[in-house]
């Protein structure tokens, strides 16, 4: 697929590329770093310094090569999906579920990086029982994309009350590490190339709002604050995203404390489902947590992932009248994204439920004898004319015997 990109990119057949142009920006950004400058000077650059070196390779080879590893981590992150479901109790064939998925397979092709930042993740909750370790991967994982930080809590919360007993070491272990695996690259960072990465990687990301191409419920109250001048309204639209995140998440380590793993699921769905900004390509933050959390009873999740893809599809078809044929259809789009995020809901609900345990109808095995059979004392002896046991021969009694 990374060659068909190539030879696609090369002819772009009815003016289009295959590449995402993000991978564009992250190569532009390589090529400021590779002049002695700075990967911000190129617009749009809104990442860590650290992901456009990966691209110093594409431009010292003129060969794909940062695609070819993003490709590399995909294949590990599916790695790790079959890892983490063996630990649940299922096969770990599941991975084929992330590995032969469609959707990871094209943004991995067209430079998407994200399976970078979800593969640390996984890594980390593959170290439930070393703290350093899951606090250095969440600590890198949360510097190149901040939304990490959400599981710092729920991470923190499993080494503390490891085997159900307070732990302070491991959880200090964690915290610190945590702490030290997001800092370093951070100040590196900051002191390489000063306060434009402040703004541009990390509060740029806390305060963006775009209303255009986002699955999200915000979308629409976004765009129609821009036509009112009311400084409340914008305050309010800034502050309640704020607020059914804090709500969601809470809810999420509160119920899910015992089960790290549908916890971490839990709280990435329901941050990209709640998020002022909803794209497909956040969806693969939580897609390989799902292959996880419902490897052991995958049936449960059959009819709310078709409902999810219908919603989806649904979504899509509208976005594309209201875009590319000009139709206004902003209140049906904004009912869409609506469902959309009750469909979110709805496989959250049945990803973390417990498998349904199919007990097996109990079955009765009837045996039949015909002749004679040694009776207990609940047989009279022939001595007595009352049905009671004088410890003397039980006797002997003809007929059927029945054997339950």
């Amino acid at each position: 697929m990374v060659a068909v990109a190539a030879l696609v990119d090369a002819r772009k057949p009815g003016g289009l590329r295959y590449t995402d142009v993000d991978y564009d920006v992250l190569r532009d950004g390589a090529a400021a770093v590779l002049r002695g400058g700075s990967p911000f000077e190129r617009a749009t650059y809104r990442y860590s310094p650290f992901v456009s070196y990966l691209l110093l390779l594409d431009l010292r080879t003129s060969l794909p090569i940062a695609k070819l590893l993003f490709c590399v981590c995909d294949v590990l992150l599916g790695q790790s999906v079959g890892v983490l479901a063996r630990e649940r109790g299922a096969s770990p064939s599941v991975a084929a579920l992330w590995l032969w998925n469609p959707i990871s397979i094209i943004l991995c092709t067209r430079g998407s990086w994200d399976a970078l930042t979800v593969w640390l993740v996984l890594l980390a909750l593959r170290s439930k029982r070393a703290p350093v370790r899951a606090g250095l991967l969440l600590g890198l994982a949360t510097h190149l994309r901040l939304y990490p930080v959400i599981y710092s809590v729920a991470f923190l919360g499993h080494f503390f009350f490891e085997k159900r007993r307070l732990a302070f070491g491991p959880s200090m272990k964690f915290g610190v590490t945590f702490a030290g695996g997001v800092l370093a690259p951070t100040l590196y960072a900051h002191r390489t190339y000063g306060m434009v990465y402040v703004e541009e990687a990390l509060a740029y990301h806390l305060t963006r709002a775009d209303h255009r191409h986002s699955f999200s419920v915000f979308w629409l109250p976004m765009y129609l604050a821009q036509a009112v001048q009311n400084n409340h309204l914008r305050r309010l639209l800034k502050l309640a995203p704020f607020l059914a995140h804090l709500a969601l998440q809470a809810s999420a380590l509160l119920t899910l404390r015992r089960d790290l793993d549908a916890c971490v699921f839990a709280q990435t769905l329901l941050f990209v489902a709640a998020n002022k900004v909803c794209t497909a390509q956040y969806f693969c933050w939580w897609l390989p947590l799902l292959c996880v959390v419902a490897a052991d009873g995958p049936r449960r999740i059959i009819r709310p992932a078709r409902n999810w893809g219908v919603a989806c599809g649904l979504w899509l078809g509208v976005a594309y009248a209201l875009e590319f044929r000009g139709l206004a259809a902003h209140a049906l789009l904004w009912g869409c994204s609506l469902l959309f995020f009750r469909a979110n809901v709805d496989l959250l609900l049945a990803a973390v439920a417990s498998p349904s345990s199919e007990k097996e109808a109990p079955r009765v095995l009837v045996t039949l004898s015909n002749g004679l059979a040694e009776t207990e004392s609940w047989t009279d002896d022939g001595d007595t004319d009352e049905f009671e046991d004088d410890g003397s021969d039980p006797g002997t009694a003809t007929g059927w015997g029945v054997a339950l």
